[in-house]
C-alpha cells in the first residue's frame, strides 16, 4: 500500500508542478569554484560543490542560468511560490523571479504586499547545507527528474556537468584546465574515447547498438556473462509474443493465479497482491511485467504458457540458444535469486552479457515491435487485478521519445537498464538499443542510458564542419566534460 501512495504522491507533484525531493539528507559542505567561458570569453568562477570524491562536480543552475543570459544557450531558473524548480529554455535570468522574504517584524499571519518584501541575499556562502535529492523538475513546463543537491538558503540546485549538459543540450570543453561552453554546437560525446578513458569500466557490461542493422556501435565488458536482475522479463516477454504469434494464447485469455504466484507477490519486493484462484488476463499481467517489474505477473504468466516454471525456463534456455545468446542461463521468469537444494543452500541468479541482451532486445524490437505498447506506458489500470501501477524506468520521463525496455535490480546484478527509442536518419527509421548492467545507484543507470542514446548521433550522423539544422549531427574533436 505504501508503494502505491509513494507513487501517487510523485504523479501528483509531476502534474501539479509541486517539488516532490526523495531520498533527502542534509548536511554541511564547502562550496568550490569552476573557471568557466563562454565561447572563449573571459574565464569566471562558477559556483559548484564537489560531490564526495574530487572532481566530481556539481554546478550551481542559478549561476549558470545567469553567466549564460544573451546567448543563444540562456535559460530561466528559478524556483515558484509551490516550492518546484523551473528551467525555461530560451528565455534570459529573471531577477524579479529571484526569492523574496517577509520584512523583519512582520507578524506570521500578516499578508505582506510584493512591493513590501526584502529581496534575499543570494551570495553563495563558502559553506552552506545542502540536500542531496532526486528531483521533479519543471523544463518547459514538462517533468524532468535529476539528482540533484538543493541549497535552500538561496534556493538554488547543484546539478552534475554531464546531467547539465544533456538536460540544456549543451556543449562544455575541458580544456588549458577552463570548463568551456560553446554555445552555438549541441550536445556532443565521443564515446569510444570516454570509453577509452575508462568511463564506462565500473559497470558490468554496457552496449550500444541499432536493433534495425544489428551494428554494435560501442561495448565495455560487453561478452562478460553478469546477473542480469529484472530485465529477464524481456525473455519472458518474447516467448509470450512467440505464444500469441502461433495461436497459442491471446492477450484476453483469463489466468487463474497459483499458489506459486500468490506466494511470490507476499514478497518484500512484490508489486501487486495475489491471491490463489484469482483471476486476470494475459493483457493485465504483461502490463504488470513490463510496466511495473511484477515478479509474481511473470511467474503467473510462465505457468499459464507452460504449465510450470520449470517447463517454462525450458523454453527461455532454449530460445536464448535459438537466438545465439551463448552466455545466458535462466533459472526463472523473472530474474530474481533463485535457492537450489544442495548440502548448502546455493543462491544462483539468471546471467548473461550485455551483448546477449542487445540480441535479445534487438529481437524482441524487429519480431514484436508492438511490445512497446505496454513498456512505454507510464502509468496503467489494471481492472481484473484491482491495481494502479507506475513505470520503473524514468528515463522515459527526461527523454520522451524512449518507449523501454526494462530496468532491473538485484544486489548481484546492481542497477541495470535496457533502454530503447527510434531515431531518424537520412528518411529511415533505426531502433537504438542501449544496454547498462550492473550500474551502483538509479541515478547512474539513468545518467549512463540518457549519455549512451543521446550519444549515438555521434555513430549515425556523418562528419560536418558545422550542425545540421535539426542539432542531432554535431561533431567535435574535443571531449565534452563528463
Amino acid at each position: 500500500m505504501m508503494k502505491k501512495v509513494f507513487c501517487l504522491l510523485i504523479l501528483i507533484c509531476l502534474l501539479t508542478g509541486a517539488a516532490a525531493p526523495v531520498c533527502v539528507y542534509a548536511h554541511k559542505v564547502d562550496l568550490v569554484t569552476l573557471p568557466v567561458s563562454v565561447d572563449g570569453g573571459p574565464v569566471v568562477q562558477l559556483t559548484a560543490y564537489e560531490s564526495n570524491y574530487a572532481n566530481n562536480y556539481y554546478i550551481s543552475l542559478r549561476n549558470l542560468a545567469i553567466l549564460l543570459t544573451g546567448t543563444v544557450s540562456q535559460f530561466r531558473f528559478y524556483n515558484d511560490e509551490e516550492g518546484c524548480y523551473h528551467v525555461d529554455t530560451g528565455l534570459p535570468y529573471d531577477p524579479s523571479l529571484e526569492p523574496m522574504d517577509r520584512p523583519e517584524g512582520a507578524g506570521e499571519e500578516e499578508e505582506i504586499p510584493k512591493e513590501r518584501m526584502v529581496k534575499r541575499d543570494l551570495t553563495p556562502t563558502q559553506s552552506t547545507y545542502i540536500e542531496n535529492s532526486t528531483y521533479w523538475l519543471q523544463k518547459n513546463g514538462e517533468g524532468a527528474m535529476y539528482y540533484t543537491y538543493a541549497d535552500y538558503s538561496i534556493e538554488d540546485l547543484y546539478m552534475s556537468l554531464l546531467d547539465v549538459q544533456m538536460m540544456l543540450d549543451l556543449n562544455i570543453i575541458y580544456e588549458n584546465g577552463v570548463y568551456n561552453i560553446i554555445t552555438d554546437k549541441h550536445f556532443h560525446m565521443d564515446l569510444d574515447r570516454l570509453n577509452e578513458q575508462g568511463y564506462f569500466d565500473y559497470l558490468h557490461g554496457t552496449v550500444l547498438g541499432d536493433a534495425t542493422t544489428g551494428e554494435i556501435f560501442m561495448e565495455c565488458k560487453g561478452d562478460l556473462s553478469v546477473p542480469i536482475a529484472s530485465t529477464t522479463k524481456l525473455m519472458t516477454a518474447f516467448i509470450a509474443e512467440r505464444m500469441i504469434e502461433l495461436g497459442k494464447i491471446t492477450l484476453d485469455d483469463p489466468v487463474t493465479i497459483s499458489a506459486n504466484a500468490a506466494r511470490v507477490s507476499l514478497a518484500d519486493d512484490s508489486v501487486v497482491g495475489m491471491y490463489e484462484g484469482e483471476v486476470t488476463t494475459v493483457r493485465d499481467l504483461m502490463y504488470a511485467m513490463l510496466v511495473a517489474s511484477s515478479n509474481e505477473s511473470a511467474l503467473a504468466l510462465a505457468e499459464y504458457i507452460a504449465g510450470s516454471q520449470e517447463e517454462f525456463v525450458e523454453m527461455m534456455n532454449a530460445m536464448a540458444f535459438k537466438l545465439g545468446m551463448d552466455s545466458a542461463v535462466f533459472y526463472n521468469p523473472h530474474g530474481l535469486p533463485e535457492y537450489l537444494k544442495g548440502d548448502a543452500v546455493v543462491m544462483v541468479e539468471n546471467h548473461a552479457s550485455a551483448k546477449d541482451m542487445f540480441k535479445l532486445a534487438t529481437a524482441l524490437m524487429r519480431k514484436y515491435p508492438e511490445i512497446t505498447e505496454f513498456t512505454s506506458a507510464d502509468v496503467v489500470w489494471l481492472e481484473s487485478l484491482w491495481a494502479e501501477l507506475y513505470a520503473t524506468n524514468s528515463l522515459m520521463i527526461n527523454m520522451p521519445d524512449v518507449y523501454g525496455l526494462k530496468t532491473g535490480t538485484t544486489d548481484a546484478a546492481g542497477k541495470c537498464l535496457i533502454s530503447s527509442r527510434t531515431v531518424n536518419v537520412n528518411g529511415q527509421d533505426h531502433v537504438i538499443i542501449a544496454v547498462v548492467l550492473g550500474a551502483e545507484f538509479n541515478s547512474d543507470r539513468f545518467q549512463v542510458s540518457e549519455l549512451l542514446q543521446k550519444g549515438a548521433a555521434f555513430y549515425l550522423y556523418p562528419e560536418t564542419e558545422e550542425t545540421e539544422e535539426t542539432g542531432e549531427a554535431e561533431q567535435e574533436s574535443e571531449t565534452p566534460a563528463a
